[in-house]
């Protein structure tokens, strides 16, 4: 149990830090004025990106990201974006959900459920029906609700791997409420579970290439991810 409290406050501090950079994004005013932040962020994107990125040209990113969300470098505009947050297990999308809805009363999705936001017979996200969508799965939310003339922003908290896997499995054997609760797990140890029981190898790759736990990552998976993210 002690390696499971360890990891609670890197937890913690990622949500935090992906909450000011969010912040950031939907209020201008939070650190300067509207008129003088969406130019400064956009200069300061591209001078770390160091690079001149030609976004109709690039084919190393995969196609639902270049086609489907708006690359760093273009000046956000809080009050017309939509954001899509890939939520990706016990990395701190929880309390980002928790911060979004209850602190900056933004309107929020919390599962990004497709065929529920395909309800109104559109084909799109409709403009000003949600700020932010949560989902596990960005790609098949993208690649279906959104089109080229209204693109998204894209959010992510990130956590270690290794960090991440043994969050989960402290987790899920006394989480009762999750549709994954695994009692099993409870008298398991966590080597025997990681050799055994653990099914998540290269999960973010995998999940940005479109595949399953079960299907293989490539190399140029990876490459993509990368450069993707």
């Amino acid at each position: 149990m002690a390696i499971s409290n360890l990891t609670k406050p890197k937890a913690a501090a990622a949500a935090i830090i992906g909450f000011c950079i969010a912040v950031s994004l939907f209020d201008q005013s939070f650190f300067l004025s509207s008129d003088e932040q969406g130019p400064l962020l956009a200069e300061f994107l591209q001078r770390q990106l160091s690079v001149k990125i030609d976004e109709e040209s690039s084919d190393s990113i995969y196609s639902w990201a270049k086609d489907f969300i708006h690359p760093l470098f273009r000046t956000p505009k809080p009050s017309k974006d939509t954001v899509v947050f890939w939520h990706i297990p016990k990395s701190g999308g929880t309390n980002a959900k928790r911060l979004y809805r209850d602190c900056m009363r933004k309107k929020v999705d919390i599962e990004a459920d497709v065929k529920k936001l395909k309800k109104a017979d559109t084909d799109s996200i409709p403009l000003g029906a949600v700020d932010i969508l949560f989902t596990p799965y960005p790609d098949i939310v993208i690649k279906n609700l959104v089109d080229s003339s209204n693109k998204v922003r894209a959010l992510a908290l990130f956590r270690h791997p290794v960090e991440r896997l043994i969050s989960k499995f402290y987790y899920l054997k006394t989480a009762t409420w999750e549709r994954q609760y695994s009692p099993e797990w409870e008298d398991m140890d966590l080597h025997d579970w990681a050799e055994k029981e653990n099914l998540e190898i290269n999960a973010i790759v995998k999940r940005l290439a479109g595949k399953s736990q079960r299907h293989e990552a490539t190399d140029m998976d990876l490459e993509l991810a990368k450069e993707t993210i």
